[in-house]
């Protein structure tokens, strides 16, 4: 109890607590408890430091995994003989396969809703909603864990979206289609030359009680604005890529804002 009460009295511990508490707000609302979020968080610092040993030349050896981590030597076997967290890219990427098949025109029927799909068909098919919406993965693999977890059915030679609303993306599943890309972000521009430095930022402000319902419309409709021209921006450039490409493209995401307005008695005291 005494470590627990320092950790979250240092400086760290309080930015730490700050960053994961949205995080443990989505995992409790999707009924994932604390020792099974423990268990992903032991076995994701296991993989980080084998990857970081790796990278920097160093023996990713058990002792020194356990040494950088404080989990015995013991728990660190177990974790790399498990598979789960091979592929951490795994849930994210779901999340934006099945995100981009509900709101991207292109895999939309003629009322708006995702169109069934063939797997390899062109110019629109699965394997084209994988390539566009998760990157370089492998589409065969996506598409046999959305069959596995009942979000996709197969009808004939095409596959369709759940209509079951008990079939959606979970909180935790909203979280991993943002949260990976803005962490990544405030991680490449630590290191990054200035020149080389992603878009980043974020404007907090003391406004009047009398005028903020009027502030945060105007804000909401130029966000609105602004990812609404970004989008069909992307959207033109990407129609104009070659086929077949003859670079890999590079990806570029627009993240869309997120306005709370709080009272000053809803403020974290100090």
């Amino acid at each position: 109890m005494k470590n627990e009460k320092s950790a979250f009295a240092s400086p760290t511990g309080g930015a730490v607590a700050v960053v994961l508490s949205p995080i443990v707000r989505a995992l409790v609302a999707d009924g994932i408890g604390a020792g099974d979020a423990a268990t992903i968080i032991r076995r994701l610092y296991v993989f980080q430091v084998r990857s970081n040993l790796a990278s920097s030349g160093k023996r990713a050896s058990i002792a020194a995994i356990s040494a950088i981590t404080g989990l015995t030597r013991s728990e660190v076997r177990q974790h790399l003989a498990n598979s789960v967290c091979r592929h951490p890219w795994h849930d994210t990427r779901l999340a934006r396969v099945v995100s981009g098949w509900r709101s991207d025109p292109e895999f939309l029927d003629a009322i708006g809703r995702p169109a069934p799909l063939r797997y390899a068909e062109r110019p629109r098919g699965f394997v084209r909603l994988v390539s566009k919406h998760a990157g370089d993965v492998p589409p065969r693999a996506v598409l046999n864990q959305l069959l596995d977890t009942h979000m996709v059915v197969r009808i004939g030679d095409a596959y369709s979206l759940s209509d079951s609303p008990n079939m959606r993306l979970s909180a935790t599943d909203d979280l991993a289609r943002i949260l990976p890309d803005v962490a990544d972000t405030v991680w490449h521009n630590r290191s990054a030359l200035p020149i080389n430095t992603r878009f980043q930022g974020m404007t907090v402000a003391e406004v009047p009680e009398q005028a903020s319902e009027r502030v945060r419309l105007q804000v909401g409709r130029l966000a609105k604005a602004f990812i609404t021209r970004a989008t069909s921006l992307l959207e033109r450039c990407s129609a104009r890529i070659p086929a077949p490409h003859a670079t890999k493209p590079t990806r570029i995401g627009v993240i869309a804002v997120c306005i709370e307005v709080a009272a000053a008695d809803d403020r974290p005291a100090a």
